[in-house]
């Protein structure tokens, strides 16, 4: 609506980002609760329920229907005729339009708590997790300009005049854009919406933090490589890896996720079963990097290299070196992200991915830190565990899956191998809900649950969940 928080009643129907389809009917309806996937799930008078995209709770809105099931029916909010105080004006009106920030409306702090409650409810739905988190921010100053300029990858479709562009939620029509916000600068300096390109092609391009800034076009060429520069307890990892295969989107998730994951580690070797080892010692994690600059993930409440991990372990000493003798699986290894800190650490760590190529950069990469692993597989996580990954039973593992998460089958070979700790870093919270209610159920306790908000202005949500043996 362009109002900001507090804006009140308007005089007359506003026009609002991503309103205008015009495909189907318009009702008036009372936005209902949020639902996974950034809608809200809304009765009108008469019909049944319609899963409006660009409301918030509580607001008075006009919907346009854009796709009607016998069940339910899906809206986009054309007009707000009772904002939210909750409400701001996108930051990017665009992307509000084409789906690419569903939450770009919502003040940030008010998105992280919906997150919360959404991924919350999920969790205990699915998978009987009842446990209170907060969704917290990384980065940035907490206001709508804040949700913009985190990305280090992104993809472009190609119309048939060449332009480049997104194509719009639910729809294979490409729009044409003159900008792409959520991009850092050095993505934005390739001048990607000024060139021509091939119809029909897929455009990707990526900054690293360590190398310049390069685009692909439909994968090619396949021998692009990028370079990373990652920071964890104050040791720097490099790593090399084809500039296609997945690194972590948000320019700080790399060193925030790698530091959590190393420090749920040490918190087993140090006894901890709690909380403890993770957020609370959690401090500047330094992400990756806009042209080559770093960047710094600040958590609320903790001043910049007071917390332990700016510091190094909680006794104040570095953590490399007190992994001697652990036995650690990395599934869903990557390019080595987690290998390489483990690795550090003295633990004795087997990687297991599917892609081919990020395993040979992951054996690179550890040979070039001169780090020995237990193993490197390429093979896909579910085949590798029914045969076996040997030197015996593991004492932590760690799962960093895609979207659609590790699955059930996964989980309960993991159990099975009765590792004293587990360590599930997951995008999707129903995944996550599935694949905890499996652990819980095969005698695993839930011990920490946080969250992070490396998607803003999206619906998405980063969780980090430790389960120990009961």
């Amino acid at each position: 609506t362009g109002r900001g928080a507090g804006g009140g009643g308007l005089s007359r129907p506003t026009a609002a980002p991503g309103g205008g389809v015009g495909v189907g009917p318009l009702v008036e309806l009372v936005a209902g609760p949020w639902g996974n996937g950034g809608i809200c799930a809304s009765r009108p008078a008469e019909g049944p329920v319609v899963f409006v995209s660009g409301a918030i709770p509580g607001e008075r809105v006009q919907v346009r229907i854009v796709e009607e099931r016998k069940r339910y029916r899906r809206g986009m909010v054309e007009h707000v005729l009772e904002p939210s105080a909750e409400r701001v004006a996108p930051p990017w009106p665009a992307g509000a339009a084409l789906g690419a920030t569903d939450m770009g409306h919502v003040r940030p702090a008010a998105a992280r708590t919906a997150k919360g409650d959404v991924a919350a409810e999920l969790l205990r739905h699915l998978g009987g997790v009842k446990r209170p988190f907060a969704v917290r921010a990384v980065g940035g100053e907490d206001s709508p300009a804040g949700t913009l300029g985190w990305r280090t990858k992104i993809e472009l479709a190609v119309d048939s005049t060449g332009r480049a562009g997104m194509r719009r939620a639910r729809s294979h029509e490409v729009t044409p854009l003159e900008s792409m916000p959520l991009a850092v600068d050095a993505i934005a300096d390739l001048g990607l919406f000024q060139r021509h390109w091939a119809p029909g092609s897929t455009v990707t391009a990526v900054a690293p933090s360590a190398s310049e800034a390069l685009w692909l076009v439909d994968g090619r060429p396949a021998e692009a490589i990028r370079r990373e520069i990652v920071t964890v307890a104050g040791e720097d990892f490099a790593y090399e890896l084809p500039a296609a295969a997945f690194w972590q989107l948000h320019r700080a998730a790399p060193a925030l996720l790698a530091e959590l994951v190393l420090n749920a580690a040490l918190g087993w070797a140090r006894g901890e079963s709690r909380d403890a080892h993770l957020v609370g010692s959690v401090g500047r994690a330094r992400g990756a990097a806009d042209g080559g600059r770093g960047h710094s993930a600040q958590l609320p409440g903790e001043a910049a290299g007071e917390a332990d991990w700016a510091r190094g372990d909680s006794d104040g000493t570095v953590p490399w070196g007190k992994l001697d003798g652990a036995r650690v699986w990395d599934l869903y290894a990557g390019a080595g992200l987690f290998t390489l800190p483990l690795a550090a650490a003295g633990a004795q760590v087997t990687a297991v991915e599917g892609e081919r190529r990020a395993v040979g950069a992951l054996r690179a990469n550890a040979r070039d830190a001169g780090l020995r692993l237990g193993g490197a597989h390429a093979a896909d996580v579910a085949a590798a565990l029914r045969r076996g990954l040997g030197g015996g039973r593991p004492d932590v593992v760690v799962l960093d899956p895609p979207r659609a998460g590790a699955g059930v089958g996964v989980v309960q070979a993991v159990a099975a191998a009765a590792p004293e700790r587990i360590v599930y870093v997951a995008c999707e919270p129903a995944a996550l809900a599935r694949d905890l209610g499996a652990l819980l159920r095969d005698g695993y306790e839930l011990t920490a649950l946080d969250a992070f908000d490396l998607f803003p202005g999206t619906h998405h949500v980063e969780l980090v969940a430790v389960a120990d043996r009961s």
